[in-house]
């Protein structure tokens, strides 16, 4: 996968240059938000909401679903898969781009407006997107931002966005 890519890439040069060795420690457990709580939480959060959406598109009847299977070991390696892609992710948007915006402007509004509309754009070029999907990755990136700010927390946001990702290309199809 090339988002061990992004870890093995993104963690050393973080760790080896200066200026973004403050960005380095927000990812430790010593961060007051970083915990195994705030973590389960976002799992909720991101698992939450998509099945929400899904089920008010399945009353609407723009979709249905149906049971394939369920193999155990298979399920925790692709959640495992999707913790490592989704983190990577966070990696980069939240915690480096957003952050180094934001101490080099000054401004949380502005890193945060500008790495979300970065994130969203990114993904225009995934199946399916338009106006909706974007809004939805908009919307999702303020959720993952308003969670490393105010809660103090990259882990709650890998864990948003895991479980976003999770339930939409895995547990939904």
């Amino acid at each position: 996968s090339p988002f061990w890519f992004v870890w093995l890439i993104v963690l050393p040069f973080l760790a080896l240059t200066p200026r973004n060795r403050p960005i380095l420690k927000c990812l430790t457990p010593k961060v007051k938000g970083n915990t195994l709580k705030l973590f389960a939480v976002g799992l909720g959060i991101g698992l939450g909401t998509n099945l929400l959406c899904a089920v008010i598109a399945m009353l609407h009847g723009d979709i249905r679903l149906g049971f394939v299977s369920f193999l155990p070991i298979g399920f925790l390696l692709v959640f495992v898969s999707m913790l490592i892609q989704s983190g990577a992710e966070e990696l980069i948007y939240r915690i480096w781009i957003q952050q180094r915006l934001m101490r080099r402007y000054g401004s949380p509004v502005f890193a945060v407006l500008v790495t979300n509309l970065l994130f969203a754009l990114v993904h225009g070029a995934n199946p399916g997107a338009g106006i909706i999907p974007f809004l939805s990755l908009f919307a999702l990136g303020l959720l993952c931002s308003a969670l490393v700010i105010y809660l103090d927390s990259p882990w709650a946001a890998f864990a948003v966005h895991t479980g976003w990702n999770f339930c939409q290309n895995i547990l939904l199809g």
